[in-house]
Order: C-alpha cells, then sequence, then structure tokens
C-alpha cells in the first residue's frame, strides 16, 4: 500500500460507521417529542408528537460530520497499523 492508500478504505469505515450508529439511540435525557440517533453526532432525528407528517428526518451537515469523525478515527488507526507493520519489516 502506498503512502496514502489507507484514506480510501478510511473512508469507507467512516461511512459504515456512521450507519451502523444511527442504530444507537442518543437522544438527550429532558428532551421530549423526538427521538436522536447517530454517534456521536445525531444525525437522525425521529418526531414522535406528530409521526403522520414524515417523522423522519436527517440532518445532513451532523451527518458528514460524523462521516467525518469516523473517517479521523480509521485513518488514525490504519496510519499506526501501518507503521508498526513497517517497524517490525
Amino acid at each position: 500500500m502506498d503512502r496514502y492508500g489507507f484514506l480510501v478504505p478510511a473512508l469507507f469505515v467512516g461511512l459504515f460507521m456512521a450507519f451502523i450508529t444511527a442504530l444507537i439511540p442518543s437522544t438527550p435525557a429532558l428532551l421530549v417529542g423526538a427521538a436522536w440517533y447517530g454517534m456521536p453526532i445525531s444525525w437522525i432525528v425521529r418526531m414522535v408528537v406528530a409521526p403522520q407528517y414524515n417523522p423522519w428526518r436527517i440532518e445532513y451537515a451532523s451527518f458528514i460530520l460524523d462521516v467525518l469523525f469516523w473517517f479521523v478515527v480509521a485513518a488514525i488507526a490504519m496510519y499506526i497499523k501501518l507503521q508498526t507493520e513497517k517497524k517490525q519489516r
């Protein structure tokens, strides 16, 4: 793998982790009327008060931030793994 070859797989890992964490509820304790999903940044909101009017809403800016967070985590992990493999050779 070349010097920056780990960035594309890290992006896919970031997307995968963002979609997987969308299954985790992250609603603040005293919030009533909506359920939030996504970790560490909530990016899906389900309205509980009036569910007949499109209860699901995606916050696209929060989604991009969530993907970027997981991308950075995956890129750092892959970079450290590559560096330790180089030192072992």
